[in-house]
């Protein structure tokens, strides 16, 4: 857990200078902080820089080398590495040449902070740098040894080191050192601040959750220690007002879990009755709150209920119907906060909506014992008396599972070579990992199975490796889904964008651009070719269905302001452009945290003068650029369409959350589009236009808009499409199936197709 970023030093530099307290720069301070209280740490980084502009202009290096300090510390809150960096440079040059000048307590304070950034720095960098966890230490301590504990401010942001110290060490699963930070935290709360019976201010409430924070942490880690009863000692210590505590709740549970998995004790019935008590209170929470919440805060609450489940997962076959509602309470949720005509669901709903020859599969992945990485499954049928749950598979073991003699799975995952899908999806043996007997087992027989992700499986296309013919596969967000009315699809008008003209430049119509975007892709991309294939796909397309009502547009006119003005009026729309996800998974499993304000922005898709925008040095980012993020998707009412086709790479990929995909597929879903067809990677031009084109022609000539037959059926027929091809060892044309190889077949996914 992070400690807030270090901005105690703005109330010494307001209130012990009358003058600048009248000044613009007084407010633009203010703002700035009032920004990062709401924990809005992109917004209060770019207000922190324009402070800096502006105390230099009138010579004011106090509050510049502050505001230097303080937008660094919001991009550790946002895990910005690159522009965290950048900060602590631009600090330690201010300090180089400023701080002689300055008296010997404030050139103290000016010498912690920059500690404490650099601390900030390589904690961040402990991520993906082992040996960046002693350099962090180092500089946290280095602070330390600087702190006058007799000073206020001091001693809290000593309490924020002796935090940020317990989170590196319990990181690195050195809980002994972690105790001894969790005293330090423990005592400054405890005999120091002590706890507001009756709070009045935020300020009050903020330093009440941390005093609670404290007990917990103290607690988890004498859990860890397997120091059971000392642990559960602590939090009989909170106050009793207390005890109701969702935070509190969990981590009772949670320790009941490990002392079972440590020495057998069986206290499972205690811990199921912590985690009821907190699904009810998350619930009642969500209820009441969620609509009031910013976005940021909305995630948060996620992210805390995501490390919930991991714990809640451990009762597995325990408690299976309260699990399978927790999958239905959490998955896709956020999707749905602004839905004013929702209601809780339950298994026995779901099951309500199941036929005789169907089930419904919840995926699960979480932590087992040990720590170590499971998936799940929660199966419903119509049949049984209540929900079963399996074991499938450890997650380590399946990401290590050879392929082929050099080729491991996790590998192929991120690969972006054709043959390591093929060897994902013509492994014999891999199937079986997933869909193993006992899963098919346990559906009895049904012949439709609808399943909805969790996990690795958002990265594996497992609708495709059904090891049993007669079945057929449908991926939902949550088997949730299934509760909504069915209706034929509207194939009346269609809007079609492609042939996007990249190049050249487009009028910038507004000022709300996602700057993080568009940074991020001057970094990583080299730009985006014109696709000649995107042109004749959708003049195919539009020829194939003769509607007066279908609109194109192309070329110059293919712009994200277009996207965003007309797709809501159409109920299906079909996007033929450039895709992208810059992001890195590890190796296509591992959980990512949803508070960086850039997980969103790390998807999306281009758009006319997207490659003009990105090749402008003199482009201001403020402005619209051609690229379409995630995170701006999510802002665009899309409710009236029905089907999207994003005919573009790697459009269903993203951060891989507690709460879905992060990315492209999750912000269509979030502006109400109700189902999407998506790639998991990159796709052949050639063979994504010949699939459309057989989807199209297939959806035209059913009746019933059957969406999921016309998608199945296109893929037989791109299968069995035959053509010349030169074998040069043969020196001749060989006449063969062209795109039967999985590489072309499985990279496009139906998602809440039912």
């Amino acid at each position: 857990m992070k400690a807030r970023s270090f901005l105690l030093f703005w109330t010494f530099a307001i209130c012990a200078c009358p003058l600048l307290a009248q000044s613009d720069l007084a407010a633009s301070v203010a703002s700035a902080k009032t920004l990062n209280d709401k924990q809005e740490y992109m917004a209060a980084a770019a207000a922190f820089h324009e402070v800096q502009g502006m105390a230099l202009r009138e010579g004011n290096t106090e509050v510049y080398f502050k505001s230097v300090i303080a937008e660094g510390e919001c991009y550790y809150m946002l895990n910005l590495v690159t522009d965290l960096w950048k900060s602590l440079t631009k600090a330690r040059e201010v300090y180089n040449r400023y701080a002689d000048s300055r008296d010997s307590e404030t050139r103290l304070k000016w010498k912690e902070a920059v500690c404490k950034l650099e601390g900030s720095y390589y904690f961040c960098m402990s991520d993906v740098d082992p040996s960046a966890f002693q350099k962090a230490e180092s500089a946290y301590n280095r602070c330390l040894n600087l702190i006058d504990n007799m000073d206020e401010d001091d001693m809290e942001l000593g309490v924020i080191i002796h935090r940020e110290l317990l989170s590196l060490y319990y990181k690195q699963k050195k809980y002994n050192k972690a105790s001894a930070e969790a005293d330090s935290v423990f005592n400054y709360y405890y005999w120091v601040l002590g706890y507001v019976d009756m709070p009045r201010s935020s300020a009050d409430e903020r330093m009440n959750q941390a005093f609670v924070d404290a007990f917990l942490c103290k607690a988890m880690v004498l859990g860890r220690l397997k120091r059971f009863a000392e642990a559960q000692k602590v939090l009989s210590e909170l106050p009793e007002k207390c005890d109701s505590l969702p935070s509190v709740l969990r981590t009772r549970g949670k320790l009941l879990m490990m002392q079972y998995d440590y020495d057998g004790t069986d206290r499972r019935a205690e811990a199921m009755a912590y985690y009821s008590r907190y699904i009810s209170s998350m619930k009642r929470q969500a209820d009441e709150q969620l609509e009031q919440m910013t976005d940021k805060q909305r995630e948060q609450y996620w992210l805390n209920l995501h490390d919930f489940l991991f714990d809640c997962y451990r009762l597995e076959d325990y408690a299976p119907e309260m699990l399978y509602d927790l999958a239905l309470f959490s998955k896709g949720f956020l999707l749905e906060y602004h839905n004013k005509d929702r209601k809780e669901s339950t298994w026995k709903d779901v099951q309500k909506a199941l036929d005789e020859h169907s089930c419904a599969i919840e995926f699960v992945q979480y932590n087992g014992k040990n720590d170590a990485r499971k998936l799940g499954a929660l199966v419903l049928t119509k049949q049984c008396e209540r929900p079963r749950f399996l074991h499938i598979v450890d997650v380590d073991s399946l990401m290590k599972f050879r392929l082929r003699k050099w080729v491991r799975l996790n590998m192929a995952l991120v690969s972006d070579y054709g043959v390591d899908k093929n060897a994902i999806y013509n492994d014999p043996d891999l199937p079986k990992q997933i869909w193993t007997d006992e899963l098919l087992e346990v559906t009895q027989g049904a012949t439709k199975v609808y399943f909805s992700a969790d996990g690795l499986l958002h990265q594996l296309a497992i609708e495709y490796m059904m090891t049993d013919s007669c079945r057929s596969c449908h991926r939902l967000t949550s088997t949730r889904r299934l509760l909504d009315r069915s209706k034929p699809m509207n194939q009346k008008k269609m809007l079609l964008m492609g042939g996007v003209d990249y190049a050249s430049p487009v009028i910038a119509r507004s000022k709300d651009n996602d700057v993080y975007a568009y940074r991020f892709l001057q970094e990583i991309a080299d730009g985006f070719d014109y696709l000649p294939g995107t042109q004749r796909e959708i003049d195919s397309i539009l020829s194939l269905r003769k509607s007066d009502q279908d609109l194109k547009i192309e070329g110059i006119a293919a712009s994200d302001y277009v996207f965003r003005t007309l797709a809501n009026h159409y109920p299906m729309v079909h996007v033929a452009t450039h895709g992208y996800f810059g992001g890195e998974i590890e190796d296509g499993s591992r959980l990512q945290s949803v508070l960086r304000d850039n997980s969103m922005s790390q998807s999306g898709l281009a758009f006319a003068g997207a490659q003009f925008a990105l090749r402008d040095s003199t482009h201001n980012p403020i402005f619209a650029d051609g690229l379409l993020s995630a995170k701006e998707i999510a802002t665009i009412s899309l409710d009236s369409v029905e089907l999207m086709v994003l005919s573009a790479c790697q459009t269903g990929l993203g951060f891989i959350t507690a709460d879905g995909v992060y990315g492209i597929q999750r912000a269509l879903k979030q502006a109400g589009v109700k189902a999407l067809i998506v790639s998991l990677w990159s796709v052949n031009d050639k063979a994504t236009s010949l699939l459309m084109m057989y989807f199209y022609d297939n959806l035209k000539n059913d009746e019933n808009a059957d969406v999921y037959n016309a998608f199945m059926k296109a893929r037989q027929q791109l299968k069995d499409t035959k053509g010349y091809v030169f074998n040069e060892k043969r020196m001749s044309s060989e006449y063969i199936n062209l795109y039967a190889a999985p590489q072309y077949m499985n990279a496009f996914i139906l998602i809440d197709v039912k």
